[in-house]
C-alpha cells in the first residue's frame, strides 16, 4: 500500500536549499570563480532557467542529460537545473579519454550534452548515437537561457528521484552507473554540517577538487545549500591554494592526499611566508585515498591542531567513517569511527558478524545510500545484504570503535 504523505510534506532536494537561501539573502554572494560571481538570487534564477529550458526541449521526466565541463561558475546551475527539471545529470569525468566518455554516453542513453568550449576536441571524438543536441557554455548557452519559457511549471520531485548518474569503475574495470537520489545528497549535507563545522551561512569554502567526480561537488556545494559561499578554482595549483588559505577568509577546504603532498612540496620559503596566517580556517577534509601518516604530521604541524578530518566511504554509500582531528596522530592507519547515522557491520563469508578485532567485510546502512546501479539489478543485488551494501572492503574494529581498512575482498 502506498504511504499517504501529509499535506505539509516537502521533499528534500539538492537545489531546494539554494532556492530558500535566495529568499533569505538574495544579494549575498553564493559562488565565486576568479572575477566572476553569482549572488543567490541570480543562482536560483539561473537554475530555474536551465530547468525550464530543458523542459522546453521536450525531454521527458527521467531523461539523461550529460555535462562535460571543468570546475566553473556554471557547473552548479547545470547539475541543479537538470535535477529541478526531473531529469538525471550524467557527470562526465573531464579527465577521461573520449572512448570512456563515449561508453558512458552510450550506456546512459544521454540525449543532450551541455559542454564547456574547452572540450571541443574531445567532443569531436565522441561516439554517442543517443545524443540529439549539444549546447556549448558561452554565448549560445546564455541565449538559450534567456529564451527559456518562464510559464513552464517545474515538476514536483520526490526525495528518491535520481539527482545524478555517476559512473565509477573502482577496481573492477568497466564503468558502472550509480543512481544517487536527492535524499542521499541532502541528508548527507546535514550530516556534514554537523560533523565538520564549516558549512554555515557565514562560511566560505574553497572548492578545488573536480566537481564532476562527486566528492568535489558534494563537499563544495554543501556550503551553498546552507547559504554560505563557495569559491571555485578551475584547476588545482598548490601555491594558489596556500595563498588563498592564508590571505582570504577561507573557513573550509576539501582535499585529496596529492593536494597536501603538493602543498608541502612547495619551496620552504613559500611555506614559511604563509605559516601561521591561515587563521580563518576551521576545517580540512581529506578523502579519496589513505592520507600517509607523515603528511598528517606535516598538516597538523603547519595548519594547527583541531582542523584535519579524514573520511572513508564509497560512491554507493557516501561517507561511512570519519577520523576526527583529535585522533589523527594517535590512531595511525585508522579511518575513524562511524559517521553520524551510519550503521556498520563486519561480516564473514557466511554473513555472520565477526568479533571485535577480527577482519570482516564492511557492510553499511545509512539514510544516504544510492538507489542502485543503472540498468544492472543483478549487480545491485550482489552488493546488498538485508538492507546493507558493500564495496568489498575488508576491515577490523579496535576497542575504541575505530575502523582500519586492511584489504579488498
Amino acid at each position: 500500500m502506498r504511504m499517504m504523505l501529509p499535506d505539509q510534506y516537502r521533499p528534500l532536494t539538492v537545489a531546494g536549499g539554494i532556492h530558500l537561501a535566495a529568499r533569505r539573502t538574495p544579494d549575498k554572494v553564493a559562488l565565486l570563480e576568479g572575477q566572476r560571481r553569482l549572488v543567490y538570487a541570480e543562482l536560483s534564477a539561473r537554475i530555474h532557467r536551465v530547468a525550464r529550458g530543458l523542459l522546453a526541449l521536450g525531454l521527458e521526466r527521467g531523461a539523461r542529460v550529460a555535462v562535460l565541463a571543468p570546475n566553473c561558475l556554471e557547473y552548479p546551475e547545470l547539475v541543479c537545473g537538470i535535477a529541478d527539471a526531473g531529469l538525471i545529470a550524467v557527470t562526465l569525468n573531464p579527465r577521461a579519454h573520449a572512448r570512456e566518455m563515449s561508453e558512458v554516453l552510450v550506456d546512459s542513453g544521454a540525449r543532450l550534452l551541455l559542454l564547456h568550449p574547452g572540450f571541443a576536441a574531445q567532443d569531436r571524438q565522441l561516439v554517442a548515437p543517443s545524443l540529439e543536441r549539444r549546447i556549448v557554455i558561452g554565448e549560445d548557452y546564455e541565449r538559450w537561457l534567456e529564451a527559456a519559457p518562464t510559464e513552464l511549471v517545474l515538476p514536483t520531485l520526490t526525495e528518491f528521484d535520481p539527482f545524478v548518474l555517476v559512473y565509477t569503475s573502482g577496481t573492477t574495470g568497466r564503468a558502472k552507473g550509480l543512481l544517487l537520489p536527492h535524499r542521499a545528497r541532502s541528508l548527507l549535507f546535514f550530516a556534514k554540517a554537523l560533523q565538520y563545522g564549516c558549512y554555515g551561512p557565514d562560511d566560505r569554502f574553497l572548492g578545488i577538487a573536480p566537481m564532476a567526480l562527486g566528492a568535489g561537488f558534494g563537499f563544495g556545494m554543501c556550503v551553498v545549500y546552507f547559504g554560505g559561499c563557495l569559491e571555485i578554482l578551475p584547476s588545482f595549483d598548490a601555491a594558489t591554494v596556500l595563498r588563498k588559505l592564508a590571505e582570504e577568509s577561507i573557513t573550509g577546504v576539501f582535499v585529496v592526499p596529492s593536494h597536501l603532498q603538493a602543498i608541502f612540496s612547495l619551496p620552504p620559503e613559500e611555506l614559511a611566508r604563509h605559516r601561521g596566517r591561515t587563521t580563518a580556517l576551521k576545517t580540512i577534509i581529506s578523502n579519496a585515498a589513505a592520507l600517509p601518516y607523515a603528511i598528517k604530521q606535516q598538516a597538523v604541524a603547519y595548519f594547527g591542531e583541531g582542523l584535519l578530518h579524514e573520511t572513508y566511504g564509497f560512491t554507493e554509500s557516501g561517507i561511512v567513517t570519519n577520523l576526527r582531528p583529535e585522533d589523527q596522530l594517535r590512531k595511525p592507519g585508522s579511518v575513524g569511527r562511524a559517521f553520524p547515522l551510519v550503521d556498520i557491520q563486519l561480516f564473514d563469508d557466511q554473513g555472520v558478524p565477526v568479533k571485535q578485532g577480527d577482519v570482516g567485510e564492511i557492510f553499511v546502512s545509512s539514510p544516504w545510500l544510492f538507489n542502485g546501479y543503472w540498468k544492472q539489478p543483478a549487480e545491485t543485488a550482489a552488493c546488498t545484504r538485508n538492507g546493507y551494501i558493500s564495496a568489498g572492503d575488508l576491515a577490523r574494529q579496535d576497542e575504541d570503535g575505530c575502523y582500519y581498512i586492511v584489504d579488498r575482498k
